[in-house]
């Protein structure tokens, strides 16, 4: 006999849910004026989008960092980062030894360069600090050799 493998919802995930449904509601709003063609196309894309968004909520990327609490920019909500290593270029004007010691300063000027999708300076702001010790974590490991990345994730 197969499992299910069933999430509680979560007030983030019905927030995308909501989200969705106005999605939905304003396509079928257009329905009343737009031609027949046009309607099936706006509802079938906006349908679409909001079935991507719940996936990628529930199946972040590998190596991605998820939020315990997601960040929520006009109509869009971030709920899991990816960070690329910096190189020296983007570490222009950062003190490592601020990044090591988990600055605040240092993390919010970095943050911008190499997270995926890109967050502002204002959104590295309201990072949880949950989030934002996870992040640092994740950005300290970047200043690690390869052999001791390797020793820590075996």
């Amino acid at each position: 006999m197969n499992e299910i493998n069933a999430s509680v919802p979560t007030p983030e995930s019905l927030d995308r849910a909501t989200l969705a449904f106005d999605g939905l509601a304003g396509a079928l709003q257009v329905a009343q004026t737009a031609p027949r063609g046009e309607v099936v196309a706006r509802v079938g894309e906006t349908l679409a989008a909001a079935v991507a968004d719940s996936v990628s909520h529930f199946n972040p990327p590998p190596g991605a960092i998820v939020l315990e609490t997601p960040i929520r920019r006009g109509d869009q909500l971030i709920t899991s980062l990816t960070l690329r290593k910096p190189d020296a270029g983007t570490l222009r004007g950062i003190k490592l030894a601020d990044l090591l010691q988990m600055d605040v300063g240092a993390l919010t000027t970095l943050l911008p360069r190499i997270s995926s999708p890109t967050l502002t300076a204002a959104d590295a702001a309201k990072l949880d600090p949950v989030d934002l010790v996870s992040i640092a974590t994740e950005v300290g490991n970047f200043f690690l050799p390869k052999a001791q990345r390797e020793s820590l994730s075996a």
